[in-house]
């Protein structure tokens, strides 16, 4: 069993102790209902007619006490496994982008001499040239002038 099944089955185990002694308490408190009317009084004579007759407290709380043991034994190995393999739980991970890849394709660097200088707004201002130089005039397709039915036309 791996350790985070391990925490999950304690914890579970842990949680069941608790439903049990829940329910003990509500059976015995049951019982008390006809003699005792007030609530607080029916837990206390619950929990002493439990401790004292049946020591099922005693137990429950053994079995407790041994899934919480069992919890924090497997989280602390668990988080050592983590430390000594230097694990990180982190969704992008600095080293998600590099490729592990046999065969890479390399690319050439870009061309210093395809890319563009930026224009500063006030260059462009004082010399107009520099746009149409650096940036040619785009070509825009000619609209028709009536514009095309979108359905078909009724017969």
């Amino acid at each position: 069993m791996n350790l985070v099944d391990e925490m999950v089955a304690a914890r579970w185990r842990q949680q069941r102790c608790w439903a049990i002694q829940t329910a003990s308490f509500n059976l015995q408190m049951e019982s008390l209902e006809e003699e005792v009317s007030y609530a607080p009084a029916r837990v206390a004579l619950a929990f002493i007619a439990m401790a004292e007759h049946e020591k099922l407290l005693d137990l429950i709380l053994r079995y407790e006490t041994s899934y919480s043991r069992m919890h924090d034994r497997a989280m602390k190995a668990l988080f050592r496994l983590r430390q000594e393999l230097n694990l990180r739980n982190d969704p992008n991970p600095p080293n998600a982008n590099l490729r592990n890849d046999p065969n890479p394709v390399l690319q050439p660097p870009p061309d210093p001499s395809s890319q563009r200088p930026p224009v500063s707004r006030s260059a462009a201002r004082t010399n107009p040239s520099i746009v149409t130089t650096l940036n040619p005039p785009v070509t825009l397709p000619k609209m028709h002038a009536e514009p095309q039915p979108s359905h078909p036309p009724a017969r």
